[in-house]
């Protein structure tokens, strides 16, 4: 979740020396990298990386002027919070007693939705799957918030009231 893509890497030994190396870092899964950097470097950044999946390509050339395997390394980028949504409740009115029937959904363009999280009221969120059931409500209002949690750690939020009416209420 951070736009931020640093990456190192150990040098193994081999029957020559590295010399200098080659690297690209771009949206291809094969690249031949060209950007040349010297041998004594271990560890590159690159700062503001759009969302999407995007690779990491690196090789050397060794002292005897022969090429190492080129490696390559997929890295997925996301910053954004999964798409907005609404959470639909079935009866934003019940009486004492009766259930709330909740239904949500929604997608994350990059690294999709790993799960749903519930709150009432101040409470502490907790994992919910959907369609949700919320039993044995006392007279009141409650508030009910729902979090998306992307593969990333983003989060989205969406919130909705319930007004529960003493039984015998009509």
């Amino acid at each position: 979740s951070n736009n931020t893509v640093e990456i190192d890497w150990i040098t193994l030994e081999g029957e020559s020396p590295v010399q200098e190396y080659f690297y690209s870092f771009d949206e291809s899964s094969n690249t031949d990298p060209k950007e040349s950097l010297g041998s004594n470097e271990s560890k590159l950044t690159f700062k503001d990386v759009k969302d999407g999946i995007h690779y990491f390509h690196i090789k050397g050339v060794q002292k005897d002027g022969k090429e190492t395997k080129t490696v390559h390394r997929k890295v997925n980028v996301d910053v954004s919070a999964p798409n907005a949504f609404e959470a639909t409740i079935a009866d934003k009115q019940i009486l004492e007693g009766e259930s709330v029937y909740m239904v949500f959904a929604t997608t994350d363009d990059s690294s999709g939705v790993r799960e749903y999280q519930v709150s009432l009221n101040d409470g502490s969120f907790e994992p919910k799957n959907t369609p949700l059931e919320i039993k044995d409500f006392k007279q009141g209002t409650y508030f009910i918030r729902v979090a998306a949690i992307d593969r990333a750690g983003n989060v989205r939020y969406f919130g909705k009231s319930v007004r529960v009416y003493p039984e015998g209420t009509d």
